[in-house]
């Protein structure tokens, strides 16, 4: 923003102090650092490469300008993480990426980070078993259950390149290796594929992990938060394309990948229903004596205090898989000119979400 002198000269506002960094000096002003809770020494997640004009990256925000509760509520209420005070700004939301990177995947989705095939793997079958497990307790007793999700530790990570032409145009993605203290350089490859060189044969971009040590364990980028980040984008890619398939398809092994880091999604939003004729089923549960103890009073205590049993939810109780899908994604990330079942449905009492001239229909 431009400023007016006394002199009538144009000028611009104070420049940011410049923090130390990799063992150069600060350079100081008087206007202050610009801060994060994240230290910018950390460098990009990608390209391991130490910037000064890298950029914060928000793996789950707040498309709606204002309270970004109801945002912190979906994420709370899905219980992956460690911790119940989330808010958007903790550092398990956040990382540092090259500003180009962060472009390409914040604006355009030309690119996505998601957990690797092992890493997607190990998580999905995690969060299956433990469904399983809410889900018998549901049929037990008709309440439902707090997830509990182990931390998974150190997970990895890929690069998945939807859009690679648009990606790199002219120009290579340079990964800097901390132990080698070497620079290596990625292009498209014929596949469509990020390599050594253009030749399908050749190494591909690797996994990678998130290296920070100034960062304690549940501090990290939370693998789950990157994975809702990585599904709106892969869901928007694939309805893309079935409506209009691109001249040379991605490879068979990156779209298994978008469709794994899909189902742990799902797994994620799923929510247990009692089985017709269990005992925790409405039909039993209304049948038993009147006079039965009432429930514990920990049926009404914050979630750190009863950790066990969740009587409330954000999602009202007629609400499907679909629709709480296309409620979180809309908050998240905002939502398409057009909607169909795979985006939007089942939204209706969701004021200012989508335009009120749509007409939605629930499948």
């Amino acid at each position: 923003m431009s400023l007016i002198t006394k002199q009538d000269r144009i000028s611009v506002r104070q420049f940011a102090a410049v923090p130390a960094l990799v063992g150069l000096p600060e350079i100081t002003r008087s206007a202050r650092f610009l801060s994060t809770s994240i230290e910018l020494e950390e460098g990009c997640m990608v390209t391991k490469l130490v910037k000064y004009t890298h950029r914060v990256v928000y793996f789950v925000n707040n498309a709606r300008k204002g309270d970004p509760s109801d945002v912190e509520d979906i994420i709370k209420d899905l219980a992956i993480v460690p911790f119940t005070n989330f808010t958007l700004d903790k550092p398990c939301n956040l990382a540092f990426l090259e500003s180009y990177i962060h472009t390409s995947l914040d604006v355009y989705a030309l690119i996505a980070i998601t957990p690797s095939l092992s890493t997607l793997d190990s998580l999905i079958q995690m969060v299956k078993s433990n469904n399983d497990w809410r889900q018998s307790q549901m049929d037990k007793t008709g309440h439902i259950c707090f997830r509990k999700l182990d931390c998974y530790v150190d997970p990895e990570y890929e690069l998945v390149a939807l859009h690679p032409e648009h990606f790199l145009p002219n120009s290579p993605l340079v990964v800097y290796d901390p132990v080698t203290q070497g620079h290596k350089l990625y292009v498209v490859a014929q596949d469509r594929c990020l390599r050594e060189s253009t030749d399908p044969n050749s190494n591909p971009f690797p996994p990678f992990h998130h290296r920070a040590k100034a960062r304690g364990r549940d501090l990290h980028p939370n693998v789950f938060l990157v994975a809702l980040n990585a599904e709106i984008k892969f869901r928007r890619y694939l309805k893309m394309v079935r409506a209009s398939a691109p001249p040379t398809p991605l490879p068979d092994h990156v779209l298994a990948l978008m469709h794994r880091t899909i189902e742990l999604v799902d797994l994620l939003y799923w929510w247990p229903v009692s089985t017709k004729g269990s005992s925790g089923s409405e039909e039993q549960r209304m049948d038993k004596d009147e006079d039965s103890p009432a429930p514990s009073d920990s049926w009404a205590r914050s979630r750190l205090e009863r950790h066990e049993l969740r009587p409330t939810s954000i999602w009202p109780e007629d609400m499907d898989l679909a629709a709480r899908k296309a409620r979180g994604m809309a908050l998240m990330s905002g939502h398409d000119p057009v909607f169909d079942s795979d985006d939007a449905y089942g939204m209706m009492d969701e004021i200012d979400t989508y335009s009120n001239e749509l007409e939605l229909t629930q499948m």
